[in-house]
C-alpha cells in the first residue's frame, strides 16, 4: 500500500523538490491508497496517470496539476471531488470512469479544455449546473451510472460528436438537449424514458441514434429532422406506430424496432427494419395496411386455425410468422393464401 511522500519519491525516482520538473506521471496499478499534498508539485507534468489504484479521496493539491492534458483516474474507489478539480484547466482528457462517485461538484465547469471526459461506469444520480462549462467536448461518456434526470445546461454540448448517457435511469430529457447540434451518435439506450422532448429536432447531425430498451410509446413531430441518421435503434420499446415525420429518414440503412407492438410502416421503410446481424425484420406496409385487413386477414384465420391461437388474433399472429413474404400485398406469401382460399371457398360451394 503506497500513500507517504517516501513511497511516491520512490516509485518516480525523484525527491519531491523536485516534482515541479517532472513532465510525465506514470502510476498506474501500484497500489496507491492515498496521495498526499505534495502533489501539488506535478505543476509541470502534462501526463498524469493514477488508473487502476485503490485510492478513495483526492487532496486540494490537485489544483496544482494546472499543465496536465491528460488525466487518468479511472479504475479508484473515488466517491467525491473536491473543488480543487476547477484546477484541471489544460486538461483535454479526464478519465474517472469505474469509481463510485455519487455526484460531481459544480467545479467541473473549469474543465472548459477538455475534449474527452469519461464518467462512465460511476454511481451518479446527477450533474450539476456546472457541465455547461464541457462546451469544447468531444466525447462526454456518462454510460452505466444512476442518472434519474439532465440538467437544462446539458445544452452547453454543443461540440460533442458522441454522447454517451446509455444504462441509466432516465425518465425524461430537457429541453436542453436541443443543443446537441454536433452530435453524430448519441446513446441512450436502456433507459426508462416513456417519451422525448421535441426538443429532438436539434439532432440534426446525428448518424447513429441509440433509444432501445426504453418505455417510449410515441415519438414526437422533431424525430423529422433526423434525416441524416443512418442507424436508428428503437428496439424494446412499446412503440405500436410511427408518426408521419418517419417519411424524412431517408438516409436511414436500418431502423431497429425489434421488440416494438409495431405491424405496419411505412413502405419506403419496410426493408430498413432489419435486426442487427441477422436478417431483415421486415414489417407490413402502412399503405396496404387496409388491403390487408380488408381482402383476407379474417380468411387467413380460417385456412390457418392450426395454430390453435384465438380467432380474433389469429390474422395478428400469422401476420407476424410470415412479414417477410406478407409485408408486400402481392408478394409471394398473399398468392399462396389466397390461391389457397380461393380453393377453400370452391370447395365450400
Amino acid at each position: 500500500m503506497v500513500s507517504h511522500v517516501a513511497e511516491l519519491e520512490h516509485l518516480l525516482h525523484c525527491k519531491h523538490e523536485n516534482w515541479n520538473s517532472l513532465q510525465t506521471i506514470n502510476l498506474a496499478d501500484r497500489g496507491i491508497t492515498k496521495l498526499p499534498p505534495e502533489v501539488s508539485g506535478w505543476s509541470a507534468a502534462r501526463r498524469i496517470d493514477l488508473g487502476g489504484n485503490q485510492l478513495t479521496i483526492l487532496p486540494d493539491g490537485v489544483s496544482g496539476w494546472s499543465a496536465a492534458t491528460v488525466i487518468y483516474l479511472d479504475r479508484n474507489r473515488l466517491t467525491s471531488l473536491p473543488d480543487a478539480v476547477s484546477g484541471w484547466s489544460a486538461a483535454t482528457y479526464i478519465d474517472l470512469g469505474g469509481n463510485q462517485l455519487t455526484s460531481l461538484p459544480e467545479t467541473v465547469s473549469g474543465w472548459s479544455a477538455a475534449r474527452r471526459i469519461y464518467l462512465d461506469r460511476n454511481r451518479l444520480t446527477s450533474l450539476p449546473d456546472g457541465v455547461r462549462g464541457w462546451s469544447a467536448a468531444t466525447e462526454i461518456v456518462l454510460c452505466s451510472n444512476q442518472l434519474t434526470a439532465l440538467p437544462e445546461t446539458v445544452s452547453g454540448w454543443s461540440a460533442a460528436t458522441y454522447i454517451g448517457l446509455g444504462d441509466n435511469r432516465l425518465t425524461s430529457l430537457p429541453n436542453g438537449v436541443s443543443g446537441w447540434s454536433a452530435a453524430t451518435r448519441i446513446d441512450l439506450h436502456d433507459n426508462q424514458l416513456s417519451s422525448l422532448p421535441d426538443a429532438v429536432s436539434g439532432w440534426s447531425a446525428a448518424r447513429h441514434i441509440y433509444l432501445g430498451g426504453n418505455q417510449l410509446t410515441t415519438l414526437p413531430d422533431g424525430i423529422s429532422r433526423w434525416s441524416a441518421a443512418t442507424g436508428i435503434h428503437l428496439s424494446d420499446n412499446r412503440l405500436t406506430s410511427l408518426p408521419d415525420g418517419v417519411s424524412t429518414w431517408s438516409a436511414a440503412v436500418y431502423i431497429d424496432l425489434h421488440g416494438n407492438p409495431i405491424l405496419f410502416v411505412d413502405d419506403q421503410l419496410c426493408g430498413k427494419c432489419i435486426l442487427i446481424g441477422s436478417n431483415a425484420d421486415n414489417y407490413f406496409s402502412q399503405d396496404n395496411k387496409k388491403k390487408i385487413q380488408g381482402r383476407y386477414a379474417c380468411k387467413i384465420q380460417k385456412i390457418y386455425r392450426q395454430h390453435q391461437e384465438r380467432r380474433k388474433a389469429a390474422a395478428v399472429v400469422i401476420q407476424r410468422r410470415y412479414k417477410d413474404y406478407f409485408y408486400r400485398v402481392e408478394g409471394p406469401w398473399y398468392k399462396k393464401v389466397r390461391g389457397n382460399y380461393l380453393q377453400f371457398k370452391t370447395l365450400r360451394a
